[in-house]
């Protein structure tokens, strides 16, 4: 009995037989991996066709057996039998020239099993006639309804009868004489079965063996009328039915047959299955064994029944046929093997409707009109079905499909479709290409086009963009060319030759069709050696070790034997294997290395040693054009051509399809051939290697043929003394094993974080990409080379400034689409699992899955969930991670995940998106709670907006309270896009106006509040805010746009806009708002110069915020920023040590708060106060902390100031030139954050860096650039010691070109040191007036070594000894002294240390008795320019540690 249920699906295979003048020609293909083309010399066929026409009635199993046995052997080529018994069990479809068919190849017997025993087999002729194409599954239905019909009083048999009635089987057994054709006409609409029985009889048949190469039609015509005219009706109904069954003689069959416009090649053309049985008649006596009166019938049917397909129906019917005696060697069944005539209500994929690539090539013959009224309707008749023939020959053969034809002569091929092909790009234009050179030999001009696009694919019909456009490619392609569109030019740019064609002409429907390119041949560049060719070579990155590792090991020891030596590099699609034995090749190609490339092909796995005739076929410079003649001149030529071998030139000739002498070679079977040329190829690779080292680069080790992969075991084992080394590419399938090769392994892993980065740099170029973006696109290429090359690539290309990273897919480029959708297609069942888990995510728990698949609404059918996901773990489509309690899945790839997500209609994702969010919500609420992102994500996909949104709004409520604000801003963004998405309203407006608030406050931390896209949200939350009346909303939009004005240095504007904020928080319940209010207006003030001020307002507003009892979370701290400030302001007025206390203090409190963006800015902070008392360690410290949390949170304005204060402490411990690098760098991070306001402070530092490396005039720029802010903007806290600088430049630029050169002009010595006194007045001027203590310490110690500078170089004196210089030393040593004694504290702080050094050096005291005499080298970084200044040191008295 049938199973009950369908079986697996299986590998789809078509085996082609024709012949080719003299030679018997096979092709097996599966449209994918395997492409295998065999030939034979013709055989004496015509005798197995009369053997199988007298084979015995009763199917006695010796006669089949033998007659089996000789089809097998002597009209099937040993590849294709080697490859049929390596595939196991699978459809396959004979596609048979009629001059064959009369053999019964489905005898075929390996000497165990028939080949219609072993496989599904059916038949499809090659006449020329056009034949509708049926998809494997049939209309949905829950019963097949059976119509018998019987002629001439057949008795009902009633046994098999009763076998067809239950388990989804009706039938029906009608006489047909009885009944009218109108009555028939209206039976055969109401079933989907037509069974006859009986009732054809012939009238004798020719001598099969005088019309063995004749066509079929020759055959007698059948003789009754009655079933052929019930037949007729059927065809005409043919598009209702599912099946014909004939059921009669094996003379009659033939006869029916014959006829090409008779009824039942009708229905074959029309796309309906014929199942031909000569079993048992009614009247057939029993026999011996018989058990049952029809066992081929009552179990065709109840397999039908039960789902099975029609191949597999017929072939357990046949086995169950033959285990009982009953006849059955003529049985044929004519059409589709992968049919299923009986589907479920609800199909089991629920998701043959899909999207995928496909490459689309359309062909036509040209002025086909013209030719028919040249030629005459029969002769054109006939040269259409040539052409018919060479179109389906050559696109099957390339693993393609070809659509019913488009009038009489135009046809629409698909490759990569039904089925994903990694190559169909390039397998496309190679058939294009064979059908022009085929056509062109038949005299028929054709033209094809060709276009590589997303289709959907609906009823098994490719429908899409890109079969328009081929078609219009087509119609503008000139005679005899094939012409192709840009996307496929991107796909196989290396893999042919191209003329480029200019834009495409208008075209309807398209607007923009892009570059248009004549392909001219296939590249003989391939292997590794395409990437020689290639104008923009991604760089090559990251391996450094794998390649050190090759060299190592391929280093000739001359010292040593040399030896056979085998080396395979092993990784996945894309890795990058050939590029790193690329690059192996070309540093070792001048080191005594002779390298030789052999290239394995999906289509050419089965293909016996075809990467060794494709590398003979380049080495002896073949061409396409050459005749035998010239090639066998080519080979007799060549190195090959001196081989000494028995019959050497025989077996090149024959391995390099060189037809030669039939009879040399006659006798030989095939293993005698196969041995011999092994043999030859050996005798030359040794040949080769005593000139010299030969590296055999073999690529794509996980499609080698058997032959060849003999060849390479035999040349390792054969090796030793040999100086060989084998280098080879695989990846790592399923199942495969190479350990026979005892080949050193090198697993490439893929890429580092670091190296992606660089790469991308790399391709980007000139071209900026956002750090977002860039982590985008390393996230989903997985380190893998290809995908991140191809990804980045797509991006440039794009049109607009940026992609959006966040969608639920992204496109996946077209280079690599085939690739990906090639490792899904292989698992069909499985692939319906992977594209619902595509759309929860990359990422995904069992649990999830398991509910969203077992969901009444889930539109995609799963038949075992378990077993599915176990064939994608086995596949490596997915990575298992968890625990046994929740197992965990991840795609391999982020571009896997989305090229099964892209498959779908967005139909069906948008239902399964709805289910997903349906099993959150109700079933998963801890999900829901953990993850509402996940949730949010999957409603919005499904179209539920305000569901979406208010989940949105949760997730980046959430990720702010984690400070996770780059998260919460991409939240933001999709909440408030939806918005625009629902109707007006005033739950949308108040929606709205939270999320802008909140946007605006992680922009803030983010991006600073100087950013246009903050004074922007803000914006809008003030309109909002008034449109709705809420005055706490408008009070925290004024209090942003205030910040904004302000970190514009827009003083005068901030403090208006402050103060209608303050107005509405002194009326506000909220405490914040008021401590806001306050810190707002003491931040103005510090700023614009007046520090004690400042500090008062910020004493009281902490006053207030430490008697909050409870202190909400805010973008801006009031208790931290006032700490901050003042913390550093107090050092500006004197008091360092209180300033090292707040600093040290606020960072207590941010961590306190747990708040990162507090956190970051403390410690920015406390760096600057430690770097002001001269604690470069401490400082160091203190900024690499702020450096971290701010890369980390995303805090850009943080990270700025960051980046400046330690770019200046590095200057400042003498690493000069990184330090500049990381100011400079700092200071555009902070100028790009739209900030003003502090840049004057900023350009402070970066100008003592510029002097630190000698570049004085820089430094004084960027001073006046500093100065020039102060006057435009009104920023003046940093005021005096600007001036303090400006004067001390001065000073050095003065006596560091005195230093170099002693006898400069002196007036220009004073002039200089004039303007340095100047300087220094108005910074002691500006210091004073402000009470900036700090500043003035600073002033009186740079004004106390300026005098003493001009006493030593008697500037101010005629005559030696005169007072006046001495009278300003000595004014400058007790201003110096008032200074220091303005100091609250700090006495280990470096100014105060420099100041006492000073002083005790003037006052002549030992060192011991007060500071030391000698400073360190950074004391003297903190103000001089130590390039210039350490010159000049010893005439001041002063020495450092550094100078002794």
């Amino acid at each position: 009995m049938p199973a009950t249920r369908a079986e697996s699906p299986r590998p789809s295979l078509l085996l082609m037989i024709v012949r080719e003048g003299d030679r018997l020609c096979c092709t097996l293909t599966d449209g994918g991996g395997i492409g295998l083309r065999a030939e034979l010399p013709v055989a004496p066929y015509w005798r197995l066709e009369a053997m199988a026409a007298s084979l015995s009635g009763h199917d006695g199993a010796t006669q089949r057996q033998t007659y089996g046995g000789l089809v097998y052997r002597e009209l099937l080529p040993l590849p294709v039998r080697q490859t049929l018994a390596r595939l196991g069990p699978c459809d396959l479809t004979l596609q048979l020239a009629p001059d064959l068919a009369g053999v019964t190849w489905e005898l075929a017997f390996d000497g165990e099993l028939h080949l219609d025993e072993r496989h599904a087999v059916a038949r499809r002729l090659i006449d020329g006639q056009a034949t509708v194409a049926r998809p494997h599954a049939g209309a949905p239905r829950e019963l097949l309804r059976v119509l018998m019909l019987a002629e001439d009083g057949a008795q009902p048999v009633t046994e098999l009868l009763d076998t067809l009635q239950g388990n989804g089987l009706r039938a029906l057994l009608v006489d047909r004489a009885a009944v009218g054709s109108g009555a028939l006409q209206a039976l055969l609409h109401r079933h989907d079965v037509l069974h006859l029985v009986g009732g054809l009889d012939g009238a004798g048949a020719a001598d099969p063996a005088s019309a063995a190469l004749l066509p079929l039609q020759h055959w007698p015509n059948a003789s009754g009328r009655a079933i052929e005219a019930s037949v007729e009706l059927a065809a005409e109904a043919g598009g209702g039915l599912a099946l014909v069954v004939l059921q009669a003689t094996p003379s009659q069959l033939r006869a029916a047959l014959a006829s090409r416009s008779g009824a039942v090649r009708q229905l074959i053309n029309a796309g309906v299955p014929v199942l031909l049985h000569a079993g048992a008649q009614p009247s057939d006596p029993p026999w011996p064994g018989r058990t049952s009166p029809q066992a081929f019938l009552s179990t065709l049917y109840p397999c039908l029944g039960a789902g099975l397909t029609l191949g597999e129906s017929v072939r357990r019917a046949r086995l169950a046929a033959r285990a009982q005696g009953e006849p059955c060697a003529h049985t044929q069944l004519l059409g589709n093997p992968s049919l299923r005539l009986l589907q479920p209500t609800r199909p089991a994929s629920g998701a043959a409707d899909h999207v995928r690539q496909v490459t689309v090539l359309s062909c036509d013959l040209v002025d086909s009109t013209r030719l028919m009224h040249q030629l005459g309707d029969e002769a054109y008749s006939e040269q259409l079905a040539r052409y018919h023939a060479v179109l389906g020959e050559t696109v099957a053969a390339h693993g393609g499909r070809a659509d019913d034809p488009q009038g009489d002569d135009g046809v629409m091929c698909y490759f990569g479709f039904p089925q994903a092909i990694e190559n169909a790009a390039v397998l496309a234009l190679r058939a294009g290409l064979q059908i022009l050179a085929r056509c062109a030999a038949l005299g028929l001009p054709v033209r094809l086009g060709a276009a590589t696009g997303q289709v959907v694919v609906k009823s098994d019909q490719p429908v899409g963009a890109a079969v328009h456009y081929a078609a219009r490619l087509q119609a503008i392609a000139p005679p005899g060319q094939l012409i192709a569109s840009e996307a496929t030019w991107r796909v196989v740019a290396e893999r042919f030759e191209f003329e480029s064609l200019g834009a495409a002409p208008s075209m309807k429907g398209f607007d923009q069709p892009g570059e248009i390119y004549r392909v001219l041949g296939e590249s003989t560049l391939r292997g590794t050696e395409r990437f020689d060719r290639q104008s923009q070579l991604a760089p090559f990155v990251g391996r450094v070790e794998e390649l050190a590792w090759l060299r190592a090991r391929s280093r000739l020891d001359e010292r040593a034997d040399p030896r056979a030596r085998a080396l395979l590099v092993l990784g996945e699609a894309g890795i990058g294997k050939s590029r790193l034995v690329r690059e192996f090749r070309r540093g070792e190609a001048g080191r005594g290395w002779r390298f030789i490339e052999w290239r394995c092909a999906p289509e050419q796995a089965t293909t016996a040693w075809f990467p060794v005739t494709e590398f003979l076929g380049r080495y002896l410079r073949f061409r396409d054009t050459d005749s035998a003649q010239q090639r066998r001149d080519k080979i007799a030529a060549s190195d090959m051509g001196q081989l000494r071998h028995e019959q050497g030139g025989a077996l090149l000739a024959q391995l390099l399809s060189v037809h030669g002498d039939p009879a040399a070679l006659a006798g030989w079977s095939s293993e005698r051939q196969r041995r011999a040329t092994m043999d030859l190829l050996l005798q030359w690779m040794w040949q080769a290697v005593e000139a010299e080292p030969v590296c055999l680069v073999v690529e794509d080790l996980h499609w080698i043929d058997p032959s060849t992969r003999a060849l390479i075991a035999r040349a390792l084992s054969e090796g030793n003394g040999r100086r060989l080394l084998l280098l080879m590419t695989s990846r790592p399938e399923p199942g495969q094993d190479d350990s026979d090769l005892g080949a050193d392994t090198l697993l490439l892993p893929g890429l580092t974080p670091d190296t992606a980065r660089q790469m991308v740099d790399s391709l980007c170029g000139a071209r900026r990409i956002d750090p977002d973006t860039a982590h985008w696109l390393l996230e989903r290429a997985d380190g893998v080379p290809l995908f991140l090359e191809e990804s980045t690539r797509m991006l440039l290309d794009l049109a607009g400034p940026a992609v959006d990273p966040r969608p639920a897919t992204a496109p996946v480029p077209a280079t690599i689409h085939d690739l990906l959708m090639a490792r899904l297609d292989r698992a069909p069942a499985a692939k319906r699992l992977a594209q619902v888990a595509s759309v929860i995510g990359r990422e995904f728990t069992r649990s999830l899955l398991g509910a969203v698949v077992a969901h009444t609404h889930c539109p995609v059918g799963v038949a075992d969930l378990d077993d599915s996901m176990a064939t994608l773990v086995q596949a490596d489509l997915l990575i298992p991670r968890g625990s046994d309690h929740e197992p965990l899945y991840l795609f391999r790839h982020a571009l896997l995940r989305d090229a099964a997500y892209g498959s779908l209609w967005e139909r069906d994702r948008r239902r399964l998106h709805g289910v997903i969010a349906e099993v959150i919500e109700l079933t998963l609420p801890h999900v829901a709670e953990a993850q509402p992102e996940l949730l949010a994500r999957h409603l919005t996909e499904a179209g539920l907006i305000a569901e979406a949104v208010a989940q949105w709004e949760r997730a980046a409520r959430r990720s702010a309270a984690r400070s996770a604000h780059l998260e919460a801003i991409a939240d933001l963004e999709t909440a408030l896009v939806l918005l625009d998405h629902m109707a007006p309203g005033l739950e949308r407006e108040r929606s709205a106006l939270r999320l802008n608030l909140l946007l605006a406050s992680r922009l803030i931390a983010t991006e600073g509040y100087g950013a246009d896209r903050v004074e922007h949200v803000y914006g809008r939350a003030l309109d909002l805010a008034r449109q709705l009346g809420d005055d706490v909303a408008l009070a925290k939009a004024l209090f942003g746009l205030e910040g904004f004005h302000f970190m514009r240095a827009d003083f005068d504007r901030a403090r208006q806009i402050g103060q209608q904020a303050g107005e509405l928080a002194q009326r506000s319940t909220d405490p914040m708002a008021r401590l806001q209010s306050q810190w707002s207006e003491a931040n103005l003030v510090f700023h614009q110069g007046d520090l004690i001020g400042a500090v008062d307002r910020m004493n009281q507003c902490l006053a207030d915020y430490r008697n909050l009892p409870h202190r909400p979370s805010a973008v801006q701290d009031p208790g931290v920023m006032c700490l901050c400030y003042s913390a550093w302001a107090l050092w500006q007025l004197g008091q360092p040590d209180e300033a090292l206390r707040r600093a040290e203090q606020v960072v207590e409190l941010a961590r306190g708060l747990k708040h990162r963006f507090s956190m970051a800015e403390a410690y920015g902070f406390l760096s600057v106060v430690h770097f002001f008392r001269g604690e470069n360690e401490a400082a160091l410290q203190s900024v690499q902390q702020a450096i971290e949390i701010s890369q980390e949170g995303g805090f850009s304005v943080w990270l700025a100031h960051a980046e400046v204060v330690r770019g200046r402490l590095l200057v400042q411990v003498g690493d000069v030139d990184r330090g500049v690098a990381l100011l400079r760098t700092g200071y555009q991070r902070w100028v790009d954050s739209g900030a003003v306001v502090t840049r004057s402070f900023y350009l402070a530092l970066w100008a003592q860096g510029e002097a630190a490396a000698g570049r004085s005039d820089q430094a004084l720029a960027l001073l006046a650039e500093a100065l020039e802010l102060v006057a435009t903007r009104g920023e003046r806290y940093f005021e005096p010691e600007l001036l303090r600088l400006s004067g001390e430049f001065q000073r050095l630029l003065a006596l560091g070109d005195q230093a170099v050169d002693p006898g400069a002009d002196p007036q220009r010595l004073k002039a200089m040191l004039d303007a340095s006194r100047d300087w220094l007045a108005q910074a002691r001027e500006r210091a004073a007036a402000m009470g900036q203590h700090g500043i003035a310490l600073r002033v009186a110690i740079s004004r106390l070594r300026l005098e003493q500078d001009r006493q030593a170089l008697r500037l101010d004196d005629d005559r030696p000894g005169q007072p006046i210089a001495v009278a300003r030393v000595e004014q400058a040593r007790r201003d110096l002294e008032e200074a220091l004694a303005a100091i609250q504290g700090g006495r280990g702080s470096r100014d105060v240390l420099w100041a006492e050094a000073l002083l005790a050096r003037l006052s002549g005291e030992p060192r011991a008795a007060r500071a030391p005499l000698w400073i360190d080298a950074d004391m003297a970084r903190s103000f001089d320019l130590p390039t210039l200044d350490a010159r000049l040191w010893p005439q001041a008295g002063l020495a450092t540690q550094d100078s002794g």
